[in-house]
Order: C-alpha cells, then structure tokens, then sequence
C-alpha cells in the first residue's frame, strides 16, 4: 500500500497519513516511537514510509507496515496469525512497527535480556509485564494472546 500524503497535526504530536486507496488515519506520535518535538511529516522518497524530522536534527522513517498494525485489527491479525507463541507475536509485531528491539524493552520498562527472551519464548511474562509491552507497541493486549 503507497501513501499519498502524511503531515503533523497541530501541536506537532500526532500524524495524520493518507493512502492511495483513500484510508486516512490519524496517529499519535509516542505510539510510533517518536518521542521528543518533531517538525515535519512528510512522505519520503519511497511512497511506503513517512518521513519524520525531528528537532534537533534527524530524520527518521516510518514504515507503512507500522501504520498498518497500529490503526488496522486485520492487518494485526494476520500479521500475528502465523505466530504461535506469544513471543512470535511480539516479534512480529515489533517488527511490522519498525522499532528496535531495544527501542521497544525500554518503552516497556523492560531490560533488553528480559525483552529478548520473551520473544524468543523462553521467559513466560507476567499479565502486567504483557501489558507493557502492549502499550509500548501501541496495540491491545489481546493482539499478544491471541
């Protein structure tokens, strides 16, 4: 799917994008992974990523597939459907969103060891620990359980 147009809103923490197919959504800024004051959103040079400038310096690009599995349940479902464990599901997921690893054990106030074993399936995570994770990749818990 191509974008056709992405800007910020006012007040610069939230995006609002636009496809080709004509969805537009509207996204907060922290649920992308982009924190701090931001100054413009605009589409890249590739028609599949938004390009964000932040201030300070700094571009950085926002993937389609992150859009995606943030605003649509389908795409977050099938993204997921393969995934057997819970682990599988927050990789993909994480990945969909274009986030580091790192980035993501953070925004979950997690430490990255921890983080890494929950998704190789190795640590059985606690409700509240999926919780986090949940909210740092701006999805519902039960995108995680199934």
């Amino acid at each position: 799917m191509d974008l056709a147009a992405a800007h910020l809103l006012p007040g610069g923490k939230a995006l609002e994008v636009r496809f080709r197919g004509g969805q537009s959504y509207r996204l907060e800024a922290a649920a992308l992974g982009l924190e701090g004051r931001l100054l413009l959103a605009t589409l890249g040079p590739d028609p599949r990523a938004v390009a964000v400038a932040r201030a300070g310096g700094g571009m950085v690009d926002v993937p389609v597939t992150a859009i995606l599995a943030l605003t649509e349940p389908a795409y977050r479902a099938a993204l997921t459907r393969k995934a057997d464990t819970v682990g599988a599901r927050v990789r993909a997921l994480r990945q969909a969103s274009g986030r580091t690893a790192m980035a993501v054990a953070e925004a979950a106030g997690m430490a990255r060891s921890n983080f890494a074993r929950l998704e190789a399936g190795t640590h059985e995570p606690r409700l509240s620990t999926l919780r986090r994770v949940a909210e740092a990749l701006g999805v519902p818990l039960d995108a995680l359980i199934g």
